[in-house]
C-alpha cells in the first residue's frame, strides 16, 4: 500500500489496514486498540481542537501548572 493512501485513510480504514499488516503478532486485536507482540514500526499522532460556543470563565491548572 502506497504511503498517501495510508495517510488518507479514515480511522476505520487504517485500524483494517494495521490489523491485517499485523495479523500474525498480533496479541489482542479488539475494538480500536492493536497490542503487537515485537516490533511495530508504528507512529500514533492525535490532535484535539476544542471550540466554546461562549468564552471559558474557569480554567483548572495542575499543582505544576502545566495544565
Amino acid at each position: 500500500m502506497l504511503f498517501d493512501n495510508i495517510l488518507k485513510a479514515s480511522q476505520h480504514q487504517l485500524f483494517t489496514i494495521l490489523s491485517k499488516k499485523f495479523a500474525t503478532n498480533s496479541i489482542i486485536n479488539k475494538g480500536n486498540f492493536i497490542l503487537v507482540k515485537g516490533i511495530a514500526p508504528i507512529l500514533l499522532v492525535a490532535h484535539l481542537d476544542t471550540v466554546h460556543q461562549e468564552n471559558v470563565k474557569v480554567i483548572c491548572k495542575s499543582i505544576d501548572s502545566n495544565i
